[in-house]
């Protein structure tokens, strides 16, 4: 990969892209309307695989991973790039997604994260499809599967299962944190925390010593009281997130069986299986000294890793971002790039417009800062 931009050539680019802006932002408002769950993306791969038949492009289908595919071909002997953006959102299907518009904003569920980042994805496609701008190796679009949650980045690790010796670089689209350049993954593992009681808890007024022993809401503060006390030690990234709370057979107040999400994430492995190991041993203690069982459901491990400011990857956007008058900073986070990162493939994930209230219902987009 060349490290030198050719100004004229950028600014060309820029030029188009700017004109591209209002179909880009009408893109990302359809997309961000369609219900996608991880594991749920069927109807907005069927979607993005239609517009994606109108460039012609090469190569274009959905794999056994329910990753749209699309493959700009070149016969030069240059890197091959695969560029990605996530499908699945963090909403259920049962969520709101209308969006609106307020003066510099528009305001709805995925506006940004990650429908923004789909519709940049094909606005790539089309440009470098319709406009003979500059020389590139072969590239891959691809519209990622399972990318959220639980899905642990299932389509990125589907790609590549078949790419990994092919490609030199990934890049990874977020519509959201302009200048943003991800070169650092965090190590991440998705849990459940199982708690059940035998009993049956049907009334709040029952005697509070039963209503204790059959309370599965009751131990699940126990548990989350433990976990509350746990010593992150913060000079280092480490982070617990409670992504969900579910009952089954009862209410906020009681019920006889409760369901935690959390989220652990830390920068190498060993904090992220020490967390989880302290957590287990609560949960042993608990149900050992209590009339309720709590256990574990480990669903995924997402590796992580870093990738130098020396790769020309890093490079070129720097240079991009400054030519362009783009304050460029260096993030770590997980998302796709956290696969081909841990095959020592050059993966970095960068932002498309400024915007805020990230996975939230009013998350929202600046549309001047696309322009």
């Amino acid at each position: 990969m060349k490290n030198k931009i050719n100004i004229s050539e950028l600014n060309y680019l820029t030029k188009i892209a700017n004109n591209q802006s209002s179909m880009i932002l009408g893109d990302a408002v359809l997309l961000s309307k369609i219900p996608s769950p991880t594991f749920q993306t069927h109807r907005k791969a069927a979607i993005l695989l239609e517009k994606f038949s109108l460039l012609n492009l090469d190569e274009l289908k959905i794999d056994n991973f329910g990753n749209v595919i699309s493959i700009l071909s070149c016969n030069k002997k240059l890197p091959k790039i695969l560029v990605s953006s996530n499908m699945d959102t963090a909403y259920d299907q049962d969520v709101d997604l209308n969006t609106y518009i307020e003066t510099d904003k528009i305001v709805g569920p995925s506006i940004g994260l990650n429908s923004l980042g789909l519709a940049s994805l094909f606005s790539l496609a089309y440009i470098l499809k319709k406009n003979n701008l500059f020389e590139h190796g072969d590239i891959i679009f691809a519209c990622t599967a399972g990318s959220q949650g639980s899905g642990a980045s299932a389509g990125m690790r589907g790609l590549m299962m078949k790419y990994q010796n092919t490609i030199d670089y990934v890049i990874c689209l977020d519509g959201i944190q302009l200048g943003k350049v991800a070169n650092q993954s965090l190590f991440r593992n998705n849990i459940n925390i199982i708690i059940t009681t035998d009993g049956v808890c049907n009334s709040n007024k029952l005697p509070d010593t039963i209503f204790k022993n059959n309370n599965a809401v009751y131990y699940s503060t126990l548990i989350l009281n433990k976990i509350f006390d746990i010593d992150l030690n913060m000079r280092k990234e480490k982070y617990i997130t409670i992504e969900k709370i579910t009952s089954e057979k009862g209410n906020a107040d009681y019920a006889n069986k409760v369901k935690i999400k959390l989220r652990i994430e830390a920068d190498k492995l060993e904090p992220v299986e020490n967390i989880c190991s302290s957590i287990d041993f609560f949960a042993k203690l608990i149900s050992k000294n209590n009339p309720c069982k709590i256990y574990l459901q480990n669903n995924s491990l997402t590796p992580g890793g870093i990738i130098g400011n020396k790769e020309p990857i890093i490079k070129i956007i720097s240079e991009i971002h400054s030519i362009l008058n783009i304050d460029t900073h260096y993030v770590s986070q997980v998302s796709d790039v956290s696969i081909p990162i841990s095959m020592n493939i050059p993966a970095i994930t960068i932002g498309i417009a400024n915007g805020g209230n990230k996975r939230l219902l009013n998350e929202y987009i600046m549309p001047a800062s696309i322009k």
